[in-house]
């Protein structure tokens, strides 16, 4: 099942979204509790902008796996893009009850808290990014974007450079 599974992901990461999504069908029928099979059938969904179906999927990988902070991380992100903040954030604490150093877990929060307005508690987040992984550019980056809703626009700036000096192709940070 090990290798359907790969096949699945490859398929995934190539963008082969419909392919990725039989290979995902076809492992759960053979093992219907199949947790991996069933996060990624959920991040297919999401890629396709079918955000609940998503949900629905990634949440039974939870049911089946749930210390699993990847998992609760990619729910968060899928709470997110349906603009269900208190659900993003407590998916993405419980990612970081999981794993503190998921550098990527902290960034995300930081994300939802700067979409409720609360910059300060955004730039916590960064900052706790930035600690697990000082070459995370685009924790620079919304750190800057919340400074700059603060009107602290010099050390936004001072973040924007740090961004393009980790990234320098990163086109955000340029804006």
């Amino acid at each position: 099942m090990f290798d359907i599974l790969t096949q699945a992901l490859q398929a995934y990461q190539r963008g082969q979204l419909a392919e990725a999504e039989q290979l995902c069908y076809q492992l759960l029928d053979s093992e219907p509790d199949h947790s991996d099979a069933l996060h990624l059938l959920g991040l297919v969904f999401c890629e396709r902008k079918a955000f609940h179906e998503g949900i629905q999927w990634i949440t039974q990988a939870i049911e089946h796996k749930p210390h699993d902070p990847f998992y609760h991380n990619n729910l968060g992100n899928a709470w997110m893009k349906t603009g269900q903040l208190p659900e993003a954030i407590r998916h993405f604490q419980r990612a970081l009850q999981l794993q503190p150093n998921f550098a990527i877990a902290h960034n995300n929060l930081g994300n939802a808290r700067q979409a409720q307005g609360h910059y300060q508690e955004a730039i916590h987040s960064y900052q706790e990014a930035l600690k697990y992984d000082p070459t995370y550019a685009m924790a620079h980056n919304n750190w800057g974007n919340a400074l700059c809703h603060l009107n602290h626009y010099k050390e936004a700036i001072q973040h924007y450079q740090q961004a393009i000096q980790l990234q320098p192709n990163f086109a955000m940070a340029h804006n």
